[in-house]
């Protein structure tokens, strides 16, 4: 008798526990990003939900971005700003190669194929620090619907 009665509460626990992490509802976000007016690009946008998992997309050139999977409930959001692009490294084996010619046409070859001094990577856009970090960026909204719309403008 005894064991009936332990292996129905075990049975009883093992499912009331199988409801309590059902799915949460979640939605479509849809809308736009501006900073100081201007379509923001080259950025991610992070959302944080109530079940602590995050959500990123990438936005498109219009500054427009669309992720579906959303958890409804309280989101935070942060924007982080993508890294810049750099072009190819120069090939470091090409500088070093020397023609067979004359000892100032080796020195001329190598100064020719040295890779170019290193120039600051400037952004055409500077998003301030402040939007990349989830508590300080005060981006915040609640998800209800199915499909919502969330847009925003920034300011630096």
């Amino acid at each position: 008798m005894r064991l009936h009665y332990s292996f129905g509460i075990i049975s009883i626990a093992l499912l009331s526990l199988a409801g309590c992490g059902g799915d949460l509802p979640r939605s479509r976000v849809h809308g736009k990003i501006t900073l100081n007016g201007k379509p923001l690009t080259e950025s991610t946008v992070v959302f944080l939900t109530q079940d602590k998992k995050t959500t990123l997309v990438k936005l498109r050139n219009d500054g427009t971005y669309s992720v579906d999977g959303v958890v409804q409930g309280p989101v935070e959001v942060c924007i982080q700003q993508d890294l810049p692009k750099v072009g190819p490294r120069p090939n470091p084996t090409r500088a070093a190669q020397k023609p067979k010619n004359s000892e100032a046409k080796d020195q001329q070859k190598v100064v020719e194929d040295a890779p170019p001094a290193s120039t600051p990577i400037e952004r055409k856009v500077v998003l301030p620090v402040k939007y990349g970090d989830p508590k300080q960026s005060g981006l915040r909204f609640e998800l209800k619907e199915k499909d919502q719309e969330w847009s925003v403008e920034l300011s630096s």
